[in-house]
């Protein structure tokens, strides 16, 4: 379902508020586990049919799902070339914690991709 928003301030708080995707995990060495919390929101403007814009804005938290583990923003365009193939290419800056000393540090990612993609009645089937 797409359509125009009208109050497009309301809807970047909404977005901002609400992830659109949050997942859990427990890891660990079999001694000690950890609960890994992680919660995933974006925007994605069709410049055409065939060109989108996506923004996504993760946040993971770590230690118990207390503690910031990574803060990570991804710009993303895409190109659509046929009905089930989309390239894809962009930028990830990564906030995040350094494996061995735990330190903040930041990181620059630049990515590129393909999605494929087939779609059964209301059921969507991506891999990436």
């Amino acid at each position: 379902m797409t359509g125009r928003v009208r109050e497009p301030g309301l809807a970047l708080v909404l977005l901002a508020a609400v992830p659109n995707s949050a997942s859990a995990q427990l890891t660990g060495d079999g001694d000690a586990l950890d609960a890994q919390l992680w919660f995933k929101t974006g925007l994605s403007l069709h410049v055409s049919k065939r060109v989108r814009i996506g923004l996504e804005q993760h946040l993971r938290f770590a230690e118990g799902a207390s503690e910031l583990d990574a803060l990570i923003t991804e710009f993303s365009p895409s190109l659509r070339l046929n009905k089930h193939l989309r390239l894809e290419a962009g930028y990830r800056f990564i906030y995040g914690r350094d494996g061995a000393a735990g330190d903040l540090e930041v990181w620059h990612r630049f990515f590129v991709g393909a999605r494929i993609s087939a779609e059964f009645d209301a059921m969507r089937v991506e891999l990436r």
